[in-house]
């Protein structure tokens, strides 16, 4: 009789340690509310437990491919201790069956999270821990409870889209400990919940150029995914109307570029063509407010809508026109100039109006007669004849760009009385 207690008790150790697991079914961990013991120990003995650090953690596709988890253990000083991990693309209670568990490989056993099942997909980061089948196709490695305390790191893949487009499912860790003195015994399972998704750019600064017409970003962006794919949008508030655009300054850009100026780190707004193609999307003019934000995407880690991520806006204005008188007014005629720096590759439009603050507040050019002093590309004066000899009139300048339909507001007011 003792011969055959020994037989059996022989048999149910070897299946519970099987070298050649058998294929992954269904969860091999309980639900974390239940216990999962054979121990017949007193209370006075303690409980089996552990507990992980975190139970929420954020790992973003463009920083990491791998979550690490740690946390405080108790084994009691059993023999054999080991911990239990299952991985889960989604709720467990829905997605039953896990896409990582150690007690049958140390690889991937579903593309559920996208990654193919030949990727080691399970690390332990704390210790030895206690490895079976080395080098076997079947390798499985186990976290141990050491001095209170374990580490281990598993692989995330795509972003998990749910039911609803541009939401996104988190990954579930279930873990427990197991210890062999004797009587297998398990502590109760812990979860942690890991949000797989992109993380949003940021768009540190924005500075205006006046003397050289042009808005120049500088811009933080993943280093780690390539496969990140960034786009710069600009809309624009000027004379005629509000918040027009997003017009796409660009986009496929990824971190593999680091040129000033031109990159996802470095962008310069400004009206050069070899810098801005087509034409309809070239830079600034004076007088507008333009404002920008940058989109991060990653289509290579989701199944359906990519996730997408947009940074802060940030807004950057070059200051309107100013002109000046250009000598004395004589018969019919007025004489202004337009001082400081010109814009190449605008054009000026002049006007005037026996108004005096014809422009009003937001400088759109209300009830105001366009002069005909600019019949030529870029003119820096205005010598306006046709005028009343008497009668004060009241000029302004801006700037337009016909090739992108931008209008500036106004400039300084300056009066004239033939």
């Amino acid at each position: 009789m003792k011969l055959t207690r020994i037989y059996v008790l022989f048999i149910t150790l070897s299946f519970i340690y099987s070298c050649s697991p058998t294929p992954m079914g269904k969860t091999l961990l309980s639900s974390p509310t239940t216990t999962t013991t054979t121990d017949d120990s007193t209370s006075s003995d303690g409980d089996l437990e552990i507990i992980p650090d975190n139970t929420n953690l954020s790992v973003n596709l463009d920083n990491s491919d791998r979550a690490e988890v740690t946390g405080t253990c108790k084994d009691l000083d059993r023999r054999k201790n080991r911990i239990l991990v299952e991985v889960f693309a989604g709720d467990p209670n829905v997605v039953l069956t896990p896409y990582i568990s150690n007690a049958l490989s140390d690889k991937c056993q579903t593309i559920a999270s996208g990654l193919p099942i030949t990727d080691k997909c399970f690390f332990v980061t704390k210790g030895l821990g206690l490895v079976e089948d080395l080098g076997l196709p079947t390798e499985r490695s186990f976290p141990q409870c050491h001095n209170g305390r374990f580490g281990f790191s598993v692989k995330l893949g795509r972003a998990l889209e749910t039911v609803t487009p541009g939401t996104f499912d988190k990954y579930v860790i279930r873990i427990k400990l197991r210890t062999l003195d004797g009587i297998l015994s398990d502590s109760v399972v812990s979860e942690v919940s890991v949000d797989r998704n992109i993380m949003a750019p940021v768009i540190d600064s924005v500075t205006a150029d006046q003397d050289n017409f042009a808005c120049n970003l500088k811009m933080s962006a993943s280093r780690f995914s390539p496969t990140v794919q960034y786009a710069l949008s600009r809309t624009y508030t000027d004379a005629d109307s509000t918040n027009v655009g997003p017009t796409t300054l660009f986009s496929g850009k990824t971190t593999a570029s680091i040129i000033d100026n031109d990159s996802v780190f470095s962008w310069r707004d400004d009206n050069l063509v070899s810098t801005h193609a087509p034409p309809s999307v070239a830079g600034v003019i004076a007088g507008v407010a333009y404002t920008y934000t940058l989109t991060a995407t990653d289509a290579s880690y989701v199944y359906g809508v990519a996730p997408t991520k947009t940074s802060n806006s940030v807004t950057c204005t070059i200051d309107r026109p100013t002109i000046l008188p250009n000598g004395n007014p004589t018969a019919n005629t007025c004489y202004l100039f337009m001082s400081g720096k010109v814009r190449s590759g605008v054009e000026s439009q002049w006007a005037y109006s026996t108004t005096a603050a014809w422009t009003g507040a937001n400088g759109d050019g209300a009830a105001f007669t366009a002069a005909t002093c600019d019949p030529t590309f870029l003119p820096t004066g205005c010598t306006q004849t046709g005028l009343t000899t008497g009668v004060t009139y009241h000029f302004a300048v801006r700037d337009t760009n016909p090739a992108t339909s931008q209008t500036g507001r106004w400039s300084n007011i300056v009066s004239c009385k033939p």
